[in-house]
């Protein structure tokens, strides 16, 4: 689909309030649902440029989102060409898409908006730990040959920023950087053997991907949502890998308490993730990681816009990000 046909898009018993556009999907938030679009576009890593893509990955978003959204994820729902007009749930008319139909949600209960308004608690954090820790003992098991060269270069690829860094934030960030990469290539090196253990252990599994507060509805019980479905690598992945990404998030809002009290119970209950002093030392390193990736993600965005454009509070997010590169790793450096 083309943007203005889905900004034309008409809904069954239901009115459309808004359209959201990211860079690889349409939402379109109605009174009582939202559809989820995606765009044809293949950016390497995702591939949507058919239509049968379209509906396969559509069908893959709802099966392995529903492992943690209890039902927020309906059905796949065709859009239709009827003469000039679109629809969603009017079945009539050619098939010229796809949509993942879910439940709307109260927005104001996500958990990053709450945990700006420090509202937060240990209970909160204490019930997602249960969950993902559940959760991860079903995952599927996923055994695939540890690659040193390619951690190595995912890490590193955040070289890509350092001129943008430099000129927007200072060489104090680039050097950061510097740091942080000859620290990386070091610990893969000296833990090749470890890292291939833990694929033996059966700690790497099929998991959510994109664990993070944005991703968190805070209800009663909590709602766990848009799990990465279009590249499964990204998705099938060390469990620390995981649940450093969520303590990681956790500690860039400057609560370090929640993410230590979410690893004290997520380990009471699945132990076997974290048991020896490597294990330690590699959620840590993962944190470092994930770190790594968020900065490089804003860099990459504020590059595509001009000096005039480029928003404060983001280049203020990513000095704190890469703040949280350091801080791993000085914590690594004290970690036996």
């Amino acid at each position: 689909m083309t943007k203005d046909q889905v900004y034309n898009i008409a809904l069954t018993d239901e009115s459309v309030l808004d359209v959201i556009e990211t860079h690889i999907s349409w939402v379109i938030i109605g009174s009582n649902y939202v559809y989820k679009i995606k765009k044809p576009v293949n950016f390497g890593f995702v591939d949507f440029t058919t239509l049968d893509k379209r509906k396969y990955y559509c069908e893959q978003e709802l099966t392995l989102n529903n492992r943690l959204t209890d039902n927020m994820y309906l059905s796949v729902e065709c859009i239709n060409k009827d003469n000039e007009d679109y629809f969603i749930g009017k079945n009539e008319g050619e098939v010229i898409d796809y949509a993942v139909k879910m439940t709307r949600k109260d927005t104001s209960r996500q958990m990053h908006l709450l945990l700006e308004e420090n509202r937060v608690k240990g209970d909160d954090v204490i019930k997602i730990a249960t969950k993902i820790a559940s959760f991860h003992k079903s995952a599927d098991v996923i055994k695939t040959a540890f690659n040193t060269e390619e951690q190595i270069s995912t890490f590193n690829d955040i070289e890509t920023v350092k001129d943008f860094v430099e000129n927007t934030i200072g060489i104090r960030y680039v050097n950061i950087i510097n740091k942080s990469i000859r620290y990386s290539n070091e610990f893969i090196e000296q833990h090749a053997t470890e890292f291939k253990q833990r694929v033996q252990s059966n700690m790497i599994r099929d998991c959510h991907g994109d664990l993070h507060s944005g991703n968190i509805f805070l209800e009663e019980e909590p709602v766990i949502f848009d799990c990465i479905e279009f590249n499964p690598a990204f998705r099938q992945i060390d469990l620390l890998y995981e649940v450093a990404f969520f303590c990681m998030d956790l500690d860039s809002f400057g609560r370090r308490d929640l993410a230590k009290l979410f690893m004290e119970e997520y380990s009471r209950q699945f132990p076997d993730v974290m048991k020896s002093n490597f294990d330690d030392k590699l959620f840590v390193y993962y944190k470092l990681c994930r770190a790594n990736i968020k900065a490089k993600v804003i860099a990459l965005k504020q590059m595509q816009l001009s000096t005039a454009e480029q928003a404060s509070n983001e280049l203020d997010e990513l000095k704190r990000n890469l703040r949280l590169m350091l801080w791993y790793h000085h914590e690594l450096l004290n970690l036996k």
